[in-house]
């Protein structure tokens, strides 16, 4: 013979529904036998939240006497039987409560009969609580939902139905609620759900938590209720898949595409970026050796032309004039003023990380021969020669 339990608070909107869909479906999903039955004649929506719509045989067609209850049987998620209900004015109209101890005894070789009742005190509440062998309790930690579902508690005490216990919904983590729970309400407590918006997630997604997340901690919650109500083993759901293995291959995804694609690009304008700076750094670099020392020339004059401007009239018989007037002290030769730091490095690559670019060969103009490293010992035959190239070439 079927264990029925009853579903009920006197207050409206506490979750008596949502718990009714979600214990059973996790009772269903360990194996467990159950039917479920929408016992709310004037506001059904238990087949909703279960995803069983439009039917075309309900309970109501069952309490007017024109169907079968095998006839409104519907498979709902996890094997779960269903009874749903019809929300026609027509349909509530025809319905007798009375005829739903009928419904209960067709099931005689079921393990558990859920139903979910409706709320507030009267005779479509008290027919569901009579044909039941214990009630359970639905309420928030609200002192008025509490007084509430006192109520409901007294009515099925006056019914001879046994109190199984109460169901505390939308428990905000951290806040105690037994106290409260046991001032307003004399029923012990067989589980608190806790305030999650995974809830309200299953309920837009008319599946229960058991299927829409498992992992939740109000699936939990249910569990703990299912185990505590029926004395039942149900087990924790399976760990998760993993999305990576040790052995396979990272899952490509749009997103890690993006990445990619950006990483690409920004070592790509590195790239460019080196290659123009060593460009930039080589003209400097020749700039600064062709320089002179005098204080006409101008930053916008090119240090590599060999022909006079018309910012530089100076003549070699006026530096002469010059030099004779104030002794001077030796010039430095070109490489002399160029600062060791001011020869560019190549760029390093992948495949030569460690060598360094090759400095253009500077040849004198008189000799042709190659100029020596700043850093060698130079003669001072040397130094002359170059003084004198120097000043025929800005001349």
């Amino acid at each position: 013979m079927a264990q029925v339990y009853a579903i009920a608070s006197a207050k409206g909107g506490v979750g008596k529904t949502t718990t009714t869909a979600n214990l059973g479906a996790t009772l269903a999903g360990a194996g467990v036998s159950v039917v479920v039955i929408d016992g709310d004649i004037g506001m059904p929506n238990l087949g909703a939240a279960l995803g069983i719509q439009d039917v075309e045989t309900s309970l109501h067609d069952i309490l007017a006497g024109t169907a079968d209850p095998q006839d409104a049987v519907y498979e709902g998620p996890e094997g779960l039987l269903v009874i749903p209900g019809n929300t026609t004015l027509d349909s509530f109209a025809a319905a007798d409560p009375s005829r739903l101890k009928m419904v209960v005894e067709a099931f005689p070789d079921v393990d558990i009969i859920l139903i979910d009742v409706g709320a507030g005190v009267s005779h479509e509440t008290s027919v569901p609580l009579s044909v039941s062998d214990e009630v359970v309790l639905v309420s928030t930690a609200e002192r008025d939902a509490l007084a509430d579902t006192e109520k409901t508690r007294q009515l099925a005490g006056r019914l001879n139905a046994n109190i199984a216990g109460a169901v505390i919904t939308r428990v905000e983590p951290g806040t105690p609620v037994s106290d409260t729970v046991s001032t307003h309400l004399q029923a012990s407590i067989l589980a608190m759900i806790p305030e999650d918006e995974v809830v309200k997630e299953s309920v837009a997604a008319s599946e229960p938590l058991a299927t829409y997340a498992p992992y939740s901690a109000a699936a939990g919650a249910y569990r703990t209720l299912a185990r505590e109500l029926t004395d039942r083993k149900i087990p924790e759901p399976p760990e998760p898949p993993e999305v990576f293995t040790k052995t396979s291959a990272p899952v490509v995804t749009p997103s890690n595409t993006t990445e990619q694609t950006a990483e690409e690009s920004v070592e790509a304008a590195n790239k460019d970026n080196a290659e123009e700076e060593a460009e930039l750094d080589m003209d400097a670099w020749a700039s600064a050796a062709g320089a002179t020392s005098r204080p006409t020339q101008t930053t916008s004059e090119s240090a590599h032309t060999n022909a006079p401007t018309e910012n530089t009239p100076a003549t070699e018989a006026q530096q002469d004039a010059t030099s004779t007037q104030t002794p001077a002290e030796p010039e430095k030769s070109a490489e002399e003023d160029v600062p060791e730091d001011a020869i560019p490095f190549h760029s390093r690559s992948e495949e030569e990380p460690e060598e360094r670019m090759a400095q253009p060969e500077i040849t004198d103009a008189e000799t042709g021969e190659p100029h020596k490293d700043e850093t060698a010992a130079e003669s001072d035959s040397d130094r002359k020669k170059k003084r004198g190239f120097l000043s025929r070439l800005f001349r």
